[in-house]
């Protein structure tokens, strides 16, 4: 067959792009969900250039993968809060990894054999399953899966440099772009560490034929390939353990354990890749310890590993295929547990393409049909694909939906149904927000959050004893959990139990010194209980100048002012006019429209025998709050005092 146009392919890339978007397109309406927040919205690393280099090491999907973090922030400068600019992102990510499984499928079959007109064809079927795929929503759509998609594409971007490197006209630039690439993916997700690997694997069964040969020809670029092993190892010693979220410091979670959930996740990646008609947004962090109950599992992936090992020794294009699927899931598909979701569908994101590339490229290549037919076959596979995928992130487009779809399909799932009730919160349905909630604690009694949340909602609804008795419990099972002790610092200040209400602001403050609400919560509590100066403390710390940045800051300079208010009404009941007055001319300067402050730095002028000076604020405060008490009677007062002069 005769070799296809440039402007053929340019079409097929045309049209492929086209069917992502329109696939896509409903997810662009779809809020932050779950970690997303984390990324996105309370992500302090994103607030400059240079801490974008530094994402937080405590467990959030950007933990120890800088150049992911780095992307958020450009979104941040883009879009501001606006997940629909996130999305996009993420879309264009996905179209360009697409585009490049393209060229890679395409040249690789051309060298084992296929016609190049067959070839594009393959290509395209790959491409448009794998990026069609309704799979690959668990990390287009989900916007802190991010990583997976900047891995693989940066895996991409590496393998099709190995590979124009070889070609006739490839020069050593290729190289360099292929280590490059090999650097970044490994500075975007640990799954990359397997990429040197498959690269090698992929040199040996699609270009040398033979190790030796690899070693012979290519073997700077392999050693410098392999070298970026030093970026990860540098993450991975200063974010190891992922900040708790992974690692094995949990005695609950067993690398035994484990790995046999393993052996039940990859079965239902293999069954979703086939059939993806229940899809699950969240499995949760159950893990198997029965044996017995993963037989079946466990028998085919030891027969899919052994067929692997089988091909990769024959040198076989299936025993890259693999390789490809098993060495990217290994480093959180394997021993090492990632204790917040034992399973995740975004993990296959990569791996999925080597499935289809093997299975649907290689078919379509192969194909006895004529290109006619093919071609109708091609557009009968996309087009339910479309569909699935289009109705996939509908779902998306509710929390609400979406966290009900979850716990429909994993009843058992504690934290889907917290999430649940978190939406239901959201949404204003505190009756159904509680039930969820209640759900929750059934399945898990030491949920502290579930705790707070129903008692936010209990206090809402003024059943304060209720509410009291949920925090609690909250703060019991995890005493420093800052959001539950500000919560019921704030049903203790209501009831008039200032002491305790100190108490809790106090420990919340100082497990999160950057929570204003804890601080301002914290001052105006100090300022009831008649302790204006340990309040202005907390006010004017270096810490509390970030509240100025928030909308806060009318707030804080009303709790200013009181807290001067408190200090001129110690200083007056002492007899000390001069310090009152001072105090008072404070409260004023951070607030000049409070009466009270007027009023009273007019009592303390009236005592220090300035009654031209009390009338001028008693004058204001009447102004400012007609018919404020014993003023009108003050002001009398100071005029008679005037005029007796």
């Amino acid at each position: 067959m005769s070799r296809p146009s440039p402007l053929s392919v340019v079409i097929w890339c045309v049209l492929l792009v086209a069917a992502v978007v329109y696939a896509y397109a409903p997810a662009l309406s779809a809020p932050f969900v779950f970690d997303d927040r984390s990324v996105a919205l309370e992500n302090p690393s994103l607030d400059s250039w240079g801490a974008a280099f530094i994402p937080p090491n405590d467990g959030r999907p950007v933990t120890g993968r800088p150049f992911a973090n780095l992307t958020f922030a450009l979104d941040r400068r883009l879009h501001g809060d606006d997940p629909a600019g996130f999305r996009v992102t993420n879309v264009a990510l996905h179209i360009a990894a697409a585009l490049l499984l393209l060229s890679i499928v395409r040249r690789t079959l051309e060298r084992i054999g296929a016609a190049s007109s067959r070839a594009v064809l393959g290509a395209v079927a790959a491409a448009a399953a794998w990026a069609l795929h309704p799979l690959q929503t668990a990390s287009v759509t989900y916007i802190s899966q991010r990583t997976e998609i900047l891995a693989a594409l940066f895996a991409f971007v590496s393998l099709l440099s190995l590979i124009r490197r070889v070609e006739p006209n490839g020069t050593r630039y290729w190289s360099v772009i292929a280590v490059v690439a090999c650097a970044l993916a490994m500075t975007s997700k640990e799954t990359a560490a397997a990429l040197p690997v498959l690269l090698l694997a992929y040199d040996r069964t699609f270009i040398s034929g033979a190790l030796r040969v690899v070693w012979r020809e290519r073997r700077a670029l392999h050693l410098a390939l392999a070298s970026t092993w030093f970026v990860l190892l540098a993450l991975l010693l200063t974010h190891g353990d992922r900040g708790g979220s992974a690692g094995f410091g949990a005695p609950e979670v067993s690398a035994w354990h484990y790995l046999l959930t393993q052996t039940r996740a990859i079965t239902r990646y293999l069954e979703l890749a086939i059939w993806p008609l229940s899809q699950v947004f969240d499995y949760g962090t159950s893990v198997v310890r029965d044996l017995a109950s993963v037989a079946v599992p466990i028998a085919l992936v030891a027969l899919g590993l052994l067929a692997t090992v089988i091909g990769v020794r024959r040198n076989h294009a299936l025993g890259f295929v693999g390789l490809c699927f098993f060495a990217w899931l290994a480093p959180s598909s394997s021993v090492i547990p990632v204790l917040t979701q034992t399973m995740g569908e975004h993990r296959v994101y990569l791996p999925l393409a080597a499935l289809v590339a093997g299975v649907v490229g290689v078919s379509a290549a192969q194909s006895r049909l004529p290109d006619h037919a093919l071609l109708l076959v091609l557009l009968a596979l996309s087009v339910p694909l479309v569909s699935l995928t289009r109705q996939r992130n509908a779902i998306y487009t509710s929390e609400i939906a979406l966290w009900n779809d979850t716990v429909t399909k994993v009843p058992d799932n504690s934290r889907a149904h917290y999430n649940l009730g978190r939406a239901y919160a959201l949404a204003s349905e505190p009756g159904l927000a509680l039930d969820a909630f209640a759900r929750t604690l059934a399945l898990d009694p030491i949920h502290a959050r579930a705790h707070d949340a129903m008692g936010n909602l209990l206090a809402a609804a003024g059943r304060s004893e209720e509410a009291l008795e949920r925090f609690d419990r909250a703060i019991a099972l995890e005493p420093r959990f800052p959001d539950a002790r500000i919560n019921r610092g704030a049903l203790h200040e209501s009831a008039g139990r200032f002491a305790a209400a100190i108490v809790d602001y106090s420990v919340a403050l100082e497990v999160e010194p950057d929570a204003a609400d804890a601080r301002i919560n914290l001052a105006a509590a100090l300022i009831a209980a008649r302790r204006p100066v340990e309040a202005l403390a907390i006010l004017d710390a270096d810490r509390a100048r970030r509240l100025s940045t928030l909308d806060l800051a009318e707030r804080v300079a009303d709790l200013r002012a009181r807290a001067h208010m408190g200090v001129g009404m110690d200083h007056a009941r002492a007899g000390r006019w001069d310090s009152a007055a001072a105090a008072f001319t404070e409260a004023i300067e951070h607030a000049p429209t409070l009466a009270a402050a007027h009023a009273n730095l007019g009592n303390v002028r009236l005592q220090q025998h300035d009654p031209r000076a009390a009338i001028e604020h008693y004058q204001t405060a009447l102004r400012l709050q007609p018919g404020l008490p014993g003023i009108a009677e003050n002001l009398a007062a100071a005029r008679a005092a005037l005029h007796a002069r």
